[in-house]
């Protein structure tokens, strides 16, 4: 069976499951850009996106990993020396924590470190 008939196959079978993708499809799908966990060399043939409020497993309660808003969108709050309290809008994500504590820390960030400083919120 084809990675496209196992991925067909897998989404009219599968219970609660919204879309389904071949790697080589989700790779070409731009306007999903949320599932940043996927990663070409390691990840599966096949890309499964559950239906809103659904998981694929026994047990799970949050992914953070959906297309989501209600799965990706969620509060980041340090706190330190060195930062301005406050509210902050901009867009951050979890990757955004190791180059802005390193900083605070007066470290090197780590080498696999993607995110960005929160610039925004540092005192000057």
């Amino acid at each position: 069976m084809s990675e496209l008939s196992r991925a067909r196959y897998a989404e009219l079978k599968t219970p609660m499951l919204a879309l389904c993708f071949t790697d080589d499809e989700f790779m070409s799908q731009r306007n999903i850009d949320s599932l940043h966990g996927f990663y070409a060399n390691r990840s599966g043939d096949v890309v499964l996106i559950p239906d809103p409020y659904s998981y694929l497993g026994e047990g799970v309660l949050a992914t953070h990993g959906s297309p989501y808003s209600y799965d990706t969108h969620v509060p980041l709050i340090i706190v330190a020396s060195g930062l301005i309290p406050g509210h902050y809008y901009d867009a951050a994500s979890p990757a955004d924590i190791a180059p802005t504590v390193s900083l605070l820390l007066k470290t090197t960030p780590p080498s696999s470190a993607v995110g960005r400083v929160l610039t925004e919120a540092l005192r000057k």
